[in-house]
């Protein structure tokens, strides 16, 4: 069996590949961002200050109820007896003109429903019961939800409150984006949110406020609405791009100047972003990504053996460097020395010529060298 010199040094050289310039359709005035599942946060504008979230909040406190008390799909989870707690509740959102569903003394509704009531009519009682259901309050929740946000790397956001009613919960679009990413891997939100409609407990029937649920793709996810907000939009989309590309697009908007600005803004944004999406060379066959310093003499490249080609965002300069594998003195040109990868797709990477034996005269000066065999 021949072993390998390992005075053979494999050098893997960085291919870089710049984005193009982006332009998306950004908001008039507030502040935006975009991003897909599993991109993570692609683009933002550039001035980002907190601003009051309205009811986009509800969708950290959904997240955290379903943290503290999961749910499996197909269950309605605990349920929450209503009390008179709950029908002053309602009637402190009569009073302050805030979205409401009614509730009755003695009562029951589960979690599940209680969570229809708060993503889709966006019910701000609904939002202080499931609080002070899961957490025994809604000072501890908020206690709560401030470590849940910070978990989610959301380092401009801060809870005051439940609802989002409070100009004290206030968020950037990039904070929210990635709270939308967050509530997307979680079935039940992802469920809920989908629905145009549903029924619960007294109020009977419920609508969800996202009109644009179903136009391009939208399956959810919150919208919000205050004086001191203005209108913000968290929304998400599933977009075909090839039979093989199929994405999940998020993006959000926040403070414009009302609730229809941030919807049809949004949507706008969106519709941008499609021409951004493709497919990329980003290595070509034949390319040198490598080389193996010979030290009995010269180098030898390391070729791809078939074009890298991958889909994603155009705005994204990529980086690859191929991984290079141990070498044999008798390893010639052609045959496979490793792999280049991004993401799921991989090609091989080959020899450009022959990796020749070291001479009599430099295996008779590195006899005893250690750094032969």
């Amino acid at each position: 069996m021949q072993r390998p010199w390992t005075g053979i040094r494999g050098v893997s050289t960085s291919q870089s590949t710049p984005g193009e310039q982006v332009k998306l359709s950004w908001p008039r005035r507030g502040q935006a961002a975009f991003g897909a599942q599993g991109f993570g946060v692609l683009e933002t504008t550039h001035k980002q200050p907190a601003t009051p979230t309205a009811s986009v909040a509800k969708v950290v406190l959904a997240l955290a109820v379903l943290r503290e008390r999961p749910i499996e799909v197909g269950q309605e989870g605990g349920m929450i007896q209503l009390t008179k707690k709950d029908v002053a509740l309602y009637k402190k959102e009569i009073g302050r003109m805030g979205s409401r569903v009614r509730v009755k003394d003695g009562e029951k509704i589960s979690e599940y429903d209680a969570l229809q009531a708060l993503l889709l009519p966006s019910a701000n009682n609904i939002a202080a019961t499931l609080a002070n259901w899961a957490f025994g309050s809604e000072d501890k929740y908020v206690d709560y939800a401030n470590d849940l946000v910070s978990s989610l790397k959301m380092t401009d956001t801060v809870i005051s409150d439940a609802s989002g009613f409070s100009s004290k919960t206030k968020s950037t679009a990039e904070d929210v984006l990635l709270l939308g990413q967050a509530a997307l891997s979680e079935p039940i939100i992802t469920q809920i949110v989908a629905k145009k409609s549903a029924t619960i407990p007294v109020e009977g029937r419920i609508h969800n406020v996202n009109n644009l649920l179903g136009h391009d793709g939208i399956i959810g996810i919150k919208t919000g609405n205050t004086d001191q907000a203005g209108g913000c939009y968290l929304f998400a989309a599933k977009h075909n791009f090839s039979k093989d590309n199929q994405l999940t697009l998020v993006g959000s908007v926040m403070a414009a100047p009302n609730l229809s600005d941030a919807v049809a803004e949004g949507q706008a944004l969106l519709r941008s972003s499609y021409k951004y999406f493709s497919e990329r060379t980003i290595v070509q066959k034949g390319q040198v990504v490598g080389y193996y310093d010979v030290p009995w003499g010269g180098r030898v490249d390391v070729l791809a053996a078939e074009d890298l080609t991958i889909f994603g965002w155009s705005g994204n300069s990529m980086t690859t460097k191929p991984t290079l594998e141990n070498v044999a003195s008798t390893t010639r040109m052609g045959e496979p020395i490793g792999n280049l990868t991004v993401g799921d797709k991989s090609i091989k990477l080959v020899l450009k010529n022959d990796i020749p034996s070291p001479g009599l005269s430099w295996r008779l000066t590195h006899l005893f060298s250690s750094s032969v065999y």
